[in-house]
């Protein structure tokens, strides 16, 4: 006797397990391969290229552990990488490393600096984690007691495309850490002239004193660096410009309201001379000042009242 309702069981998951979705392998392929990614993927890692394209859009589109890759290749079309078994993805990982990671770096770079400028960005992610080496204590932005491991990464300014990346432990302040970054991106883009920009987090004295010191001959580096209040050098360009800086001529275009700004030559270090510029925004010194008026008006009044209900931050 055949069970008939147990046949037709069978055949539906048959038919369900050989189903496949198209759209997902099919969209990312034709979106790299019009990037030029896959192609430059092809050429650093021609024996592996296809297997981690798998596991990249695996990872991108599910945002899983590796160890349902598998299952993800089985229900999506469009990937010639074989089997992506947990142990197979392990060996996949260990069968490149640095060289070969820099190798790809250095065509992606070669591909897309013709077209766009190169601009950095920096994070740091905290962790719990006591078995990763380059998780280590420093300034931490968010302000959780964690130690943490810091991430450059430099894309293209216009297609927002990743074009290099590196971690790195410590202080961000770390002249060492500036240094060994630029020497990373120096070899990266084959001595090609960089113009390093860089926020507040990035200033100290030792790290200016570097990008103007010569090295085997060669100029000093181009910079453009924000400077924090808590540096005296910002603290007596804003002094010098106080009284003055607040007018007509010194007025420029933004997308939003005017600004003010002049651009001085200033010596840093006795000797060198260096563009400084100072800007003023009118509109945000006016927020500012109310606020700090309103302050003070809520203190006095908590003040002459003697409320009994005292918030110890006032005091």
């Amino acid at each position: 006797m055949i069970d008939r309702d147990y046949v037709s069981k069978e055949a539906a998951l048959a038919m369900l397990d050989s189903v496949r979705t198209f759209g997902t392998g099919y969209f990312l392929r034709e979106l790299s391969e019009n990037t030029g990614l896959l192609g430059i993927l092809h050429k650093a890692l021609p024996e592996v290229w296809e297997k981690v394209f798998c596991l990249a859009c695996y990872l991108m589109t599910t945002n899983k552990p590796v160890m349902y890759c598998e299952d993800w290749v089985s229900s999506n079309a469009g990937f010639n990488a074989g089997s992506m078994a947990s142990q197979r993805i392990s060996k996949l990982l260990m069968a490149f490393g640095s060289e070969q990671r820099n190798h790809f770096y250095e065509l992606w770079y070669s591909f897309i600096r013709e077209r766009e400028y190169i601009a950095p960005d920096m994070t740091s992610e905290s962790s719990y984690s006591e078995n990763i080496a380059a998780v280590k204590w420093g300034y931490n932005r968010d302000g959780e007691k964690l130690p943490q491991v810091n991430i450059c990464m430099l894309f293209g300014d216009d297609s927002r495309l990743p074009v290099y990346q590196t971690i790195y432990s410590g202080s961000l302040r770390d002249v060492s850490t500036l240094k060994g970054t630029i020497s990373e991106f120096s070899a990266l883009t084959g001595g090609n002239d960089i113009m390093i920009t860089t926020n507040k987090v990035f200033f100290s004295a030792k790290n200016v004193d570097m990008l103007l010191s010569k090295t085997k001959g060669k100029a000093p580096y181009r910079f453009l660096k924000a400077v924090p209040f808590t540096s005296k050098f910002a603290k007596d360009l804003v002094e010098s410009e106080r009284k003055d800086i607040d007018n007509y001529h010194n007025t420029i275009r933004t997308s939003g309201t005017p600004i003010r700004g002049i651009c001085k030559l200033r010596t840093w270090g006795g000797s060198v001379k260096l563009n400084a510029h100072v800007f003023f925004d009118p509109e945000k010194a006016t927020k500012a000042k109310n606020e700090l008026f309103q302050k003070v008006m809520d203190l006095e009044q908590e003040a002459i009242k003697g409320c009994s209900h005292k918030i110890e931050s006032h005091q």
